[in-house]
């Protein structure tokens, strides 16, 4: 039954820190007014014209052509504020399609299509495919209706369903392209102005922009968690759809992965706040109490939580000193506790001695209290259960496994040059931690985590030790010189075709 209880505990606390992220990237998300505006062919980048080639065959087959681009600016402030949309006209039906490329590509589903239809009442029809899960509140004057679909053609022919149905008590406008780019500006404008009188955004001081209220992100959660779950069983279909049809595949160029990488750490920098950080850590350790106080004392608990907390204070510190930022520490229920922060230039030195800083004044602290309180001494019990504690976890940590404060410090010193001694010392660890775990269900655990990363952490290693060589013969003028490298190399290397977030 123990064995049992961790997976499902694991599997849960999965669940609520996926729910966490979610949860702090809309509380961050910062609503801005739209703008449209019909740009001239030239002023697109000619990597994203050429890509706006296969949609265009697409949406030909159901009487679209191309008439225009559009400039726009979103309703969600991004990282890349300029934006194109390809714009393309259906005559016969009096409805416009537009073609965005999505910024964290995806070679099998890089196009977002959506389809439009304004009425002579100002109403308007839109069908879009696998989004309106993210729409918060109510949408004044349209009719949105997604079908979650992997195909184009289920998309349009809802459209047109539904258009035909309209048809019979409104009159569909046919509009230029200027007048659809200021009619779709009035619409969504008028969406974020509803958000704004209904409460569910609020102005940011001194800026145009707003933030989303934090119980309308609390009630919003559910939904968009399903909403993704839905949109992403498209990717899957489309993933299978290729391996008959080769032409659902795009070629992804190296600026849209730059691009996708930045809006990445665009999205991710300052995701947490100083005071969120504190309610984390504080909930953090009352589950991870929660997760020990079944099998270990009070007095253990308190004094693993001391022991760890010393430890990761030891990282904390030696991070402020050398300059890094949003500083946190967050405890692991089952597990331990790790410390996190941010700093893009860290060098090989800077987290080495991060490394060694959490166990090595551990260490010293445990063998110290030993020297001064032997076994058998009249010191009270807990000093010598401080004692082995402080000893024991940090000997664990120095062991040259990954994650381990050890597996970090042979990473930097020796795995990232040998990928294969690496490997060799990560296996061995498993097999201990294996073994281990006959008694422990913790450490059988942590082996199978451990298992599970190996295949990438070696290429990734395979990787680096590749791309060290490289930048010592060329090295990058700036970040963004830096990041095309990066990205063409891995092409190179034949990873270009991974999906971005399983990048190396």
């Amino acid at each position: 039954m123990q064995y049992l209880i961790y997976p499902i505990a694991i599997y849960v606390l999965l669940i609520v820190i996926r729910s966490l992220i979610l949860f702090l990237l809309l509380c961050k998300s910062q609503i801005q007014y739209p703008k449209y505006q019909i740009t001239k062919a030239d002023t697109v980048p000619i990597y994203l014209k050429d890509l706006f080639q296969t949609p265009i065959k697409e949406l030909e087959q159901f009487g679209f052509l191309p008439c225009s681009y559009l400039q726009y600016q979103p309703i969600t402030k991004v990282y890349q504020q300029t934006n194109w949309e390809l714009l393309l006209y259906n005559k016969a039906l009096k409805s416009y399609a537009t073609v965005v490329i999505r910024r964290l590509v995806e070679r099998v589903n890089l196009f977002d299509i959506e389809f439009y239809t304004f009425f002579k009442d100002r109403t308007l029809l839109l069908t879009v495919n696998g989004k309106q899960h993210g729409l918060i509140g109510e949408f004044p004057n349209t009719i949105v209706q997604d079908v979650y679909t992997s195909e184009v053609s289920v998309q349009w022919q809802t459209h047109q369903d539904h258009l035909k149905q309209l048809t019979t008590s409104k009159t569909a406008c046919g509009l230029s392209p200027e007048s659809f780019a200021q009619a779709l500006q009035i619409q969504m404008r008028g969406y974020v102005s509803n958000l704004v009188k209904t409460g569910k955004i609020s102005s940011i001081k001194g800026t145009e922009l707003f933030q989303i209220h934090w119980l309308t992100v609390l009630r919003s959660l559910n939904p968009m968690m399903q909403g993704n779950k839905k949109a992403a069983n498209i990717i899957k279909q489309r993933r299978q759809q290729a391996k008959t049809d080769s032409s659902i595949l795009q070629e992804i160029p190296i600026e849209l992965e730059v691009e996708g990488f930045k809006q990445m750490e665009y999205t991710q920098t300052g995701l947490v706040g100083k005071k969120f950080r504190t309610w984390l850590l504080l909930g953090s350790l009352g589950l991870f109490i929660a997760s020990y106080t079944s099998f270990l004392t009070p007095q253990s608990v308190v004094i693993f939580i001391a022991v760890l907390f010393f430890h990761e204070s030891g990282h904390l510190l030696a991070m402020k000193l050398f300059g890094y930022r949003d500083t946190s520490v967050l405890f692991v229920p089952f597990l331990g506790a790790l410390a996190t922060a941010r700093k893009d230039d860290a060098t090989l030195t800077q987290k080495f001695w991060i490394s060694l800083a959490g166990p090595l004044p551990g260490l010293i602290l445990g063998i110290g209290l030993a020297i001064l309180a032997p076994l058998g001494s009249a010191y009270p019990d807990w000093v010598h259960k401080t004692s082995w504690t402080l000893i024991s976890l940090n000997l664990f940590n120095l062991l040259p496994v990954y994650p381990l404060d050890g597996g970090q410090i042979a990473d930097l010193l020796l795995f990232s040059r040998f990928p294969y001694i690496g490997v060799l010392f990560k296996v061995f660890g498993v097999i201990i931690l294996g073994l281990l775990g006959k008694d422990r269900p913790m450490m059988l655990l942590f082996a199978m985590l451990i298992a599970m990363g190996i295949p990438n952490s070696f290429r990734s290693a395979k990787i680096n030790q590749k791309f060290q060589k490289e930048l010592r013969l060329n090295p990058p003028i700036d970040q963004d010189n830096l990041l095309h490298f990066i990205f063409k190399y891995l092409k190179q290397l034949g990873y270009g075709n991974l999906p971005f977030k399983d990048t190396p």
